[in-house]
């Protein structure tokens, strides 16, 4: 059973797409004393895309090769970059110029390393997360996205005090929330992508769960479909951008079933994210849909504060940090 007591608020810190960004996990566990938040929602899409390669050779090391090669002959130097790479949302790790050469021609190798760094990162930050948590009494829901395959999702289920909400029905402060991470069909084939069918299945199960949809928060990684929320370059053949008149032809590419899931059930909010630039709220009927982007790659952390009541969005603010 949800129980809210009336007239009380919920302050929620929102944020999406850090992609392995450690600066961005790490601000985001802070926003519960920074912002004053009573609940912490982390939208999916949390682990990196890239690997980088320090190696070890004569007393020294070298990020890269060639004439661009980062040279570091100092252990104060390579933890300095170590850190800038994890907070871009890389996976540095140091290795022997044989190592190099074997991760380099053996694509299982490379896929098993990268495997590991990414979700003993994820580890680490539930743990964080609960250390840093725990004591202030703060819930905080972390669901995977699109991006994250499902090992991911399984190290969330094992922490002790994040939750994944993906696929059931969360208590947030009182608002029943739903989740879901999967995406509609991208070009780059990621890990989680569905079709617009299968996405409205899922959502039509879980929202058929709701007992309130006027105090519900539906937190879906893939925004509304022509919402203002998924605007997003148009591709060519060979996935670079279309320009028109000396400039990047922008469309829709959000999901159609989300869409129709809002307008449908008229939740209290929409939290939404997968979309790096398009950052804005929107109102779809009754419902406030946020997406705050991500610019993760310059360890910078964007979310939104959306204090709510009962059946209503009392005040909302983008932030960035």
């Amino acid at each position: 059973m949800f129980i809210r007591s009336k007239g009380s608020q919920l302050r929620i810190f929102f944020a999406t797409d850090v992609h392995g960004s450690e600066t961005c996990f790490r601000k985001f566990v802070n926003a519960a004393t920074a912002y004053s938040a009573n609940a912490l929602i982390l939208g999916g899409d949390i682990t990196g895309k890239q690997l980088a390669l320090i190696v070890n050779e004569d007393g020294c090391w070298r990020l890269g090769a060639g004439r661009t090669a980062e040279k570091m002959d100092s252990r104060d130097a390579l933890d300095a970059a170590r850190k800038r790479l994890s907070a871009r949302g890389m996976y540095p790790i140091v290795v022997t110029a044989e190592e190099e050469l074997v991760l380099a021609t053996d694509q299982t190798a490379l896929e098993e390393r990268f495997k590991r760094e990414r979700l003993e990162r994820v580890e680490s930050w539930m743990n964080l997360a609960e250390e840093r948590l725990r004591p202030l009494g703060v819930p905080c829901f972390v669901s995977p996205g699109n991006d994250d395959d499902r090992d991911v999702g399984e190290v969330i289920d094992r922490a002790g005090w994040v939750q994944n909400p993906e696929g059931k029905v969360a208590d947030v402060g009182g608002h029943e929330m739903i989740s879901w991470g999967w995406s509609n069909h991208t070009p780059w084939d990621t890990p989680r992508e569905q079709s617009e069918s299968d996405i409205g299945a899922h959502l039509t199960a879980m929202a058929s769960q709701v007992h309130d949809y006027e105090g519900a928060i539906f937190n879906l990684h893939c925004p509304p479909y022509q919402s203002g929320l998924d605007s997003a370059p148009e591709l060519d053949a060979s996935l670079k951008p279309i320009v028109r008149g000396g400039e990047i032809g922008m469309v829709p590419v959000g999901s159609t079933a989300v869409r129709d899931a809002i307008e449908r059930y008229q939740p209290l909010l929409g939290l939404h994210g997968h979309i790096h630039e398009c950052r804005a709220m929107k109102g779809i009927g009754r419902s406030i849909c946020i997406n705050p982007g991500s610019d993760y790659h310059t360890a910078t952390l964007r979310g939104a504060i959306v204090q709510v009541s009962a059946h209503k969005v009392d005040a909302w603010t983008l932030t960035t940090g």
